[in-house]
């Protein structure tokens, strides 16, 4: 009877992750284990198991860890500090669905020996838990409006198929309708909300159209109205924050997803390219290979990883990357747009042209390699060339470009074009717009590297040499690293004269061979 007792309120406690450093960390695992354990033994019998294997898997593994350790429950968790204090989040989960039964964020003083009379016991709410003969009602009682209502959870359903992998923007709008339907028939779905979110804001990457940021922003902010906990909200929430520059908030709120949510291979990517951006890309590659760990797709995560070795300047292991990308995603142009954009940086410019020939140059017109391959055109000065290629790609967005590789908007580089081909008057009214609207860009995205690199190249380009100067030391002391970018960039041919360019480049240089020689020795 004891052992019957002992299997239905048994655990099996995976490792914690330290959120700070993106690793297990041991320590706060056994603390966990050894509160429980003291708490458990004044309600009566329970068992512990300590699994060897990282947390927040698929549904499977869940299923298959639980039989081996024979336990009902998983626990697990993660930490990090927060302004001096350690913070400890805390889920249970059934493994038969993945589904969290509880879930708590805690601050390390409610693991003393008694729950203060402020604190809930929350040991004493996961025995109850434990000691719970069917948690069917618990967790449908928990359940989204919009999943239980069966043709809303439908549409949310293929909302986020059509989201799945390498999506487009035809697959975002018909994703955006599908959630429209959902909330139509669920006005009070969060879950709907937050995809509706995501999908309005992904939409930006690759057309800048700010209205539907703003749709994000506000369909965001509705789902948290609705779930202040919800893990979709604050992955919404994170990717307005993202498109908007503000990039520690958007990192706080992917963390908060984690936190209350569990990680997903999803989670570590949004957290990866926040580094990433923000001039960590040694950081980035952590996170990026807790991704990979998460099972993904092959090659999933692989085009990623190789932008942060091109970043660190260790070529040979980007292209490993980014080979494997092609090799395990060959309908993706991941893979070979980073590979293509490494050849050119090296200065292999027939070799990159053959990456974006077949078969990979009857892509959308509007998508990556078509953006890679303007891009390596202008970079290797083939100016007529680039001429058409951009001026394809600005018919159909007016203002893209700005979020790619080397932050070069198509009408900055036309502009750049256009001064090379003779054309001054079409260049003027082209940089002369394009100087407006970078200024604004950088006055609302102060914190942003990118938009300060962007406003620097068109005042390089209009000879305002000082300022072109400061916004490009801005850019730095923002996160930006890429220095091969800046030394081919036609848009700073007017600064290649000034010995301070050269100081900032050797400066990055430097920056970089540091970040890759402390990155090769913690690996």
């Amino acid at each position: 009877m004891n052992e019957s007792i002992l299997a239905t309120r048994s655990v099996a406690v995976f490792p914690f992750l330290d959120l700070d450093r993106a690793r297990e960390d041991p320590i706060s695992t056994r603390q966990v284990i050894d509160f429980l354990g003291s708490r458990f033994k004044t309600f009566g019998p329970a068992r512990l198991r300590v699994s060897d294997l990282p947390g927040s898997r698929k549904v499977e593994d869940l299923q298959q860890s639980a039989r081996a350790l024979k336990v009902r429950t998983i626990l697990t968790g993660t930490v990090r500090n927060v302004q001096g204090r350690i913070r400890v989040s805390v889920r249970v989960l059934d493994p038969s669905n993945g589904e969290a039964l509880f879930a708590k964020v805690l601050e390390l003083n409610e693991f003393g020996p008694t729950p203060s009379s402020t604190t809930p016991d929350w040991a004493r709410n996961i025995y109850d838990l434990l000691s719970t003969d069917d948690w069917a009602g618990l967790a449908g009682a928990n359940r989204d409006p919009g999943v239980r209502n069966l043709e809303a959870n439908e549409a949310i359903r293929a909302g986020r198929k059509a989201m799945a992998s390498d999506y487009t923007v035809a697959d975002l709008d018909h994703a955006i309708l599908l959630f429209k339907k959902a909330i139509a028939l669920e006005p009070n779905s969060a879950l709907a909300h937050s995809y509706l979110a995501m999908a309005a804001t992904a939409r930006t990457h690759f057309v800048a159209d700010s209205s539907y940021l703003e749709q994000g922003r506000l369909e965001a902010l509705k789902a948290f109205e609705l779930a202040p906990r919800l893990m979709d909200a604050h992955r919404a929430l994170a990717g307005v924050y993202f498109q908007e520059g503000k990039f520690d908030e958007a990192l706080e709120e992917e963390i908060k997803t984690i936190e209350n949510g569990g990680i997903t291979e999803r989670t570590s990517i949004f957290v990866g390219m926040v580094l990433d951006i923000v001039g960590r890309p040694d950081r980035a590659l952590n996170w990026y290979e807790i991704a990979a760990r998460l099972k993904p797709p092959p090659g999933e995560v692989d085009s990623a990883i190789g932008d942060c070795w091109t970043k660190l300047g260790d070529d040979e292991r980007a292209f490993r990357a980014y080979d494997r990308a092609i090799e395990f995603q060959p309908s993706s142009g991941s893979g070979a747009v980073g590979k293509c954009r490494l050849r050119f940086l090296r200065g292999e410019f027939e070799a990159a042209r053959e990456i974006c020939g077949t078969p990979f140059r009857n892509f959308n017109d509007q998508g990556e390699i078509a953006q890679v391959a303007a891009q390596l055109e202008f970079f290797s000065r083939s100016y007529k060339p680039a001429d058409e290629l951009y001026s394809k790609l600005i018919k159909n967005d007016a203002h893209g470009g700005g979020s790619f590789y080397g932050a070069i908007t198509y009408q900055s580089a036309l502009g750049r074009i256009k001064q090379a081909l003779g054309a001054n008057d079409e260049a003027k009214q082209l940089l002369s717009d394009c100087l407006a609207a970078e200024t604004a860009a950088f006055k609302l995205q102060p914190r942003n590297s990118e938009a300060a690199y962007r406003l620097a190249a068109v005042e390089s380009c209009l000879n305002q040499t000082d300022s072109a100067l400061q916004h490009l030391r801005q850019a730095i002391a923002l996160g930006w690293l890429d220095y091969r970018s800046l030394q081919r960039d036609p848009r700073f041919d007017s600064l290649r004269t000034s010995p301070e360019l050269d100081t900032l480049i050797d400066g990055l240089s430097a920056k970089v061979a540091e970040l890759r020689s402390n990155t090769n020795r913690n690996r």
